[in-house]
């Protein structure tokens, strides 16, 4: 979920992000996953920032399917 406009470039999501690391830290974990859209280009940006890297994508497609499919190649 998006930080609201309101709250928006005041560094909550990078004090989130940092806050839940460290609780990780100190009950044992070793690696900490995160997954965004590749569009959530704030949330890469905050990500990387704090250290986590891209380690593998998933690619989506889509088709609109409001006329009707055509079989030819």
């Amino acid at each position: 979920m998006p930080t609201h406009p309101d709250f928006q470039r005041r560094g909550l999501a990078r004090a989130l992000l940092l806050t839940g690391l460290e609780k990780l830290r100190k009950r044992g974990m070793n690696t900490a996953v995160l997954h965004t859209s590749s569009r959530n280009t704030a949330m890469l940006k905050t990500a990387q920032s704090v250290g986590y890297r891209v380690g593998w994508a998933k690619l989506w497609f889509a088709k609109p399917i409001m006329q009707p499919i055509s079989r030819d190649p």
